[in-house]
């Protein structure tokens, strides 16, 4: 079902993001000698081999990343909250896919979209901003609830501060994003 939703753009990255996976795993250098040990295959399988879309992707390690940072506070499915706002707005993805595109033209320490993915917390942030933004606009007083609940989870596990009213473009890419904060009334237009 998913599947189906997700636009051309995400498709395509995740298919990118995939075959730099499967390459990873394949490599000599995590069999042989002192990798060996590193469960290099592990981790890709669980954080992206596993998954048949992007969207199932970001929910599991964006999720599991906001939902190892609780401490008993009722345990918020997060995973679930990405993947309905996902499924709901398919574009959320497809802009997720062309900020990660975006990294590949701007930034000269980008050598693919598997390490946007896995470990640009930027793209993770925005990810979460643009999700958040989603329930802001769609669901009224219990949408923003949602909202800034991920807006304060995103705040403390990635130290990027985006309200959920901020209107993000396709394209946005923010390198490092430690300490970024974007306001309310913000408007960040395409591939800024």
């Amino acid at each position: 079902e998913l599947l189906k939703a997700e636009g051309a753009d995400a498709r395509e990255a995740w298919q990118e993001i995939t075959a730099e996976a499967q390459r990873q795993v394949d490599s000599s250098a995590w069999k042989e000698g002192i990798m060996k040990d590193f469960n290099i295959d592990s981790f890709l399988y669980s954080e992206v081999l596993s998954h048949r879309t992007l969207a199932c992707g970001l929910c599991n390690s964006i999720g599991g990343k906001l939902m190892s940072n609780q401490a008993n506070d009722g345990g918020v499915d997060y995973s679930r909250i990405l993947l309905s706002a996902f499924k709901d707005d398919p574009t959320i993805c497809s802009a997720v896919a062309a900020d990660m595109q975006r990294f590949k033209v701007v930034d000269p320490a980008c050598d693919g979209l598997l390490g946007v993915y896995l470990f640009y917390k930027g793209i993770q942030a925005v990810a979460c901003a643009r999700v958040s933004h989603h329930f802001w606009t769609n669901y009224g007083e219990d949408g923003k609830l949602v909202a800034k609940l991920i807006q304060s989870e995103v705040a403390d596990v990635y130290g990027v501060d985006i309200h959920p009213g901020a209107s993000l473009g396709r394209g946005l890419t923010i390198d490092h994003a430690t300490g970024v904060t974007i306001g309310e009334t913000a408007v960040l237009g395409k591939d800024v």
